[in-house]
């Protein structure tokens, strides 16, 4: 008997969170899902972003100089986990030894060489740069997503990067053919 309805890999996937996560730190989130495997999912919030840290600070922090060229990326709020940690989803415009190519255009660093590079104005074009990240273990997200806390969809890299951040969860629900404005408190089950 054939299985239905399997998932194999939620990498290189956004995920949406559902009217279920209100009142929580998911709501309204866009997780861009960077690693997904057996032994658990990795991701970050693409479309919150902070309000009370600038590049300027993290880069002060760090003792990298800023030069003049030096772009002022916004911050987001990449999830509760290792919330001091950087994570920067961008595009091919960097690449060093340990940057993660997790899609055509879509690459993940971690370390402060691409700090030091955002700060000498050298980055790349197109940029996330998300403080922490999003973790679940093995089979949780699965079974939120079973539970229907989360809806899932393609990476688009125009959303990723190019959409406004406040904007990327409405682009989402279009892309999926919802009106933002009838999404449900909670979605039935089949």
């Amino acid at each position: 008997m054939p299985k239905a309805n399997v998932l194999t890999t939620l990498q290189n996937s956004l995920i949406l969170a559902t009217p279920n996560l209100r009142d929580s730190v998911w709501e309204s989130a866009v997780i861009y899902i960077c690693v997904h495997s057996d032994e658990g999912t990795m991701g970050v919030v693409i479309n919150q972003p902070l309000t009370d840290v600038n590049f300027k600070e993290i880069a002060k922090d760090l003792s990298i100089p800023q030069n003049s060229q030096s772009q002022d990326p916004t911050i987001f709020f990449g999830g509760p986990v290792e919330a001091d940690r950087g994570f920067v989803l961008h595009d091919d415009g960097y690449n060093h030894e340990t940057t993660m190519c997790l899609a055509p255009h879509i690459h993940l660093s971690s370390t402060s060489d691409i700090i030091r590079e955002i700060a000498q104005g050298s980055a790349p074009s197109n940029m996330n740069l998300c403080l922490g990240y999003a973790g679940w273990s093995a089979g949780q997200l699965e079974q939120e997503i079973a539970e229907n806390s989360w809806l899932t969809i393609d990476a688009d890299t125009d959303i990723i990067y190019k959409t406004q951040p406040k904007k990327r969860y409405a682009a989402c629900l279009q892309k999926m053919g919802i009106d933002p404005s009838r999404v449900a408190i909670s979605f039935g089950h089949a």
